[in-house]
C-alpha cells in the first residue's frame, strides 16, 4: 500500500522533524566530544571551558526533543491514518522516552559532581577534578545515547513490525551498553 501524504502540513511537519534530528544529533556530538575533552584537558580555564559548553547542551537537547516530539506525534496521525504500520512506532516513542529520561539523569549527576570538584578545586587542577573529568561513565552514558537514537533512526527508515523492533532495539541497545561499559582500572 503506497502512502500519499502529501500537502503542506505533512512537508512542514517532516521539515519540523528532520531540524529536530538535526539537533539532537549535534547536541549528542557536542555532549561525546565534550567529554572526551574533558579527559584532555591540563589547565583549570581549559576545564572550565568545556564544562561550560558541556552545561549547554540541555538547551539543545530539549529543543530538538520538542520539535521530534510534537512534529512525530502529527506525522505519526498522518502514517496511522493512511493505513501505516505502528508498532515500530511504540518502540520508537519508548526508546525517545527512555533515551530522555536516562540522558537527563546522567547528565545532571555529572554536572553537579564536575561542578562541586570545579569549585573546590580553585585554581588549580586537582586529583579529584582530574578524576571527574575523566569519568569513563560519562563516555559511557554518551555512546549508549548515541546509540539509542541510531536505533530509533533504523526504526523510522525501515518501520520494522513490532517484535522485529523490540529484537533490534534490545540488540543495539545491549551490544553498546556492554562495548561501552568502562572497565576497572588497575591499581599500579
Amino acid at each position: 500500500m503506497e502512502m500519499d501524504m502529501g500537502g503542506p502540513g505533512y512537508d512542514i511537519g517532516i521539515l519540523a522533524h528532520v531540524i529536530g534530528i538535526l539537533l539532537l544529533a549535534g547536541a549528542l556530538m557536542v555532549q561525546v566530544a565534550g567529554t572526551l575533552l574533558l579527559r584532555q584537558v591540563k589547565t583549570i580555564d581549559q576545564v572550565k571551558l568545556v564544562a561550560g559548553l558541556l552545561r549547554r547542551t540541555p538547551i539543545l537537547f530539549g529543543a530538538a526533543g520538542g520539535l521530534i516530539l510534537i512534529s512525530g506525534i502529527f506525522l505519526s496521525y498522518l502514517h496511522i491514518s493512511e493505513g501505516g504500520a505502528f508498532g515500530w512506532l511504540i518502540v520508537a516513542i519508548i526508546v525517545f522516552l527512555g533515551m530522555a529520561a536516562y540522558g537527563s539523569l546522567n547528565g545532571r549527576r555529572f554536572d553537579k559532581q564536575l561542578g562541586a570538584a570545579i569549585a573546590q578545586s580553585g585554581d588549580k587542577v586537582t586529583p579529584e577534578l582530574t578524576q571527574y573529568a575523566r569519568d569513563p561513565h560519562q563516555l559511557s552514558h554518551a555512546i549508549v545515547s548515541g546509540c539509542m537514537f541510531l536505533d530509533i533512526v533504523y526504526l523510522m527508515i525501515y518501520q520494522p513490525n513490532l517484535l522485529v523492533s523490540i529484537a533490534v532495539t534490545i540488540g543495539i541497545i545491549g551490544i553498546s551498553w556492554v562495548m561501552s561499559y568502562p572497565t576497572p582500572d588497575k591499581e599500579k
